[in-house]
């Protein structure tokens, strides 16, 4: 039904009627996924699932048309990281004319790392059309099932049928799911491979998405000898080099109006906003910048510092859109817990807000009800999936 549904939807109000599908699906994922099959069979149903969703029109975020712009962009030698989409088009009207007027926010420039550069450069070259940015997403989320797998096989199999995961990389083809493959990668180096492999991952995770950069402080301080000193002098080399085309002497004017005014349907800043007003937003940083100070002096292993702020990420971000809950939810499968996964079975009916989508003016009317809709029912299935597995533990080894 949802491949169906993706398939021939073809304005973003339709493709709201995919929601309850999602859910159902999430909920049978929860309830049946009890066994923990071998490796093979985890990558098999990865693939199924998400191979026949791919070539369906990316109607439910069209951050995609973003991301193969900007690669466009940065193959013409480009900077879309100062310069936005809309002066790009003035100057230069032969780049990607089919792309340009499906860009996002065209006033803004980009807010993504190089590393995420160079990977929609990549979806370009690979032929930059919505099937093959899919497809290679796709293939990535597969290897984050394939190295959740080593972590914790239970985890792998419900990350590999959830519809979360499913949907944000074989159709959104959001750049947070490679991002998240490399992270992934950290951990299972940092177990299985030694500390300077697992610190290089995340330190291409963090080139990716900036997310990951809350990890390094802990991976750090598991290396011992002289790659205490050359791993963050090669990462601080390297990341240099990666920014040296793009960087000015200016903060990019898309991070600060992602940073300072954009929000939606965040669970802690939507609620305290009506309180607080203006003032919600500072307050929650200061309290991510609590917890993020308290986990790279104290915690032990870079999965569980991984967790707790991939929760606390998802809490406190004004802007919850509900691919971002990968980054809380593959850490906690990582260690063996199903409290995300329960909440992820709910998220997505945040993308219930395209049914008032006006295909005219590009908005839509995003008010509490939708807050109630997705975080009630969210909070309410983490909780009891916590109790039912008396605190969220099953049989696993933890990751190191």
């Amino acid at each position: 039904m949802v491949t169906f549904l993706l398939h021939v939807a073809t304005t973003r109000a339709e493709i709201a009627r995919v929601v309850p599908v999602l859910v159902v699906w999430g909920s049978l994922v929860l309830v049946l996924a009890k066994s923990a099959p071998s490796m093979r069979h985890v990558l098999v149903g990865a693939v199924l699932v998400r191979v026949i969703l791919v070539g369906s029109p990316p109607l439910l975020s069209d951050d995609l048309f973003r991301y193969l712009w900007e690669g466009h962009a940065v193959l013409a030698g480009h900077d879309p990281l100062y310069t936005s989409p809309s002066e790009l088009m003035a100057l230069d009207p032969a780049l990607a004319p089919e792309i340009g007027p499906q860009v996002n926010h065209p006033e803004l420039p980009s807010v993504y790392p190089p590393l995420a550069m160079g990977w929609f450069a990549l979806l370009v070259a690979l032929g930059g059309t919505v099937a093959v940015a899919q497809l290679a997403t796709t293939v990535a989320d597969v290897v984050t099932v394939w190295a959740l797998h080593r972590l914790d096989a239970r985890g792998a199999w419900l990350y590999a049928l959830l519809p979360l995961p499913v949907v944000e990389s074989a159709v959104g083809a959001h750049i947070d799911v490679p991002a998240a493959t490399l992270a992934t990668l950290g951990l299972v180096a940092l177990r299985r491979e030694g500390h300077r492999w697992g610190w290089a991952w995340l330190v291409a995770g963090a080139l990716t998405k900036l997310f990951p950069l809350v990890l390094l402080p802990t991976a750090w301080r598991r290396l011992r000898g002289s790659a205490r000193w050359l791993a963050p002098v090669t990462a601080i080399a390297v990341s240099a080099l990666l920014l040296l085309p793009f960087l000015r002497l200016a903060w990019p004017a898309g991070v600060v109006a992602y940073g300072t005014r954009w929000s939606f349907n965040g669970l802690l800043h939507l609620p305290l906003s009506y309180v607080l007003g203006a003032g919600a937003r500072p307050l929650l940083v200061l309290v991510g910048g609590a917890v993020g100070l308290a986990v790279a002096l104290r915690a032990r292993h870079v999965a569980s510092a991984w967790a707790v702020m991939g929760v606390t990420f998802v809490a406190i971000t004004p802007t919850m859109h509900p691919w971002y809950l990968l980054w809380a939810l593959i850490p906690t499968l990582a260690l063996g817990r199903r409290e995300v996964a329960a909440a992820a079975v709910f998220v997505p009916v945040s993308y219930g807000v395209l049914a008032t989508f006006d295909e005219t003016t590009g908005t839509w009317n995003a008010g509490p009800g939708l807050w109630a809709a997705t975080w009630l029912p969210a909070l309410s299935a983490a909780l009891f999936v916590g109790w039912r597995d008396r605190g969220g533990r099953i049989e696993h080894q933890e990751a190191s």
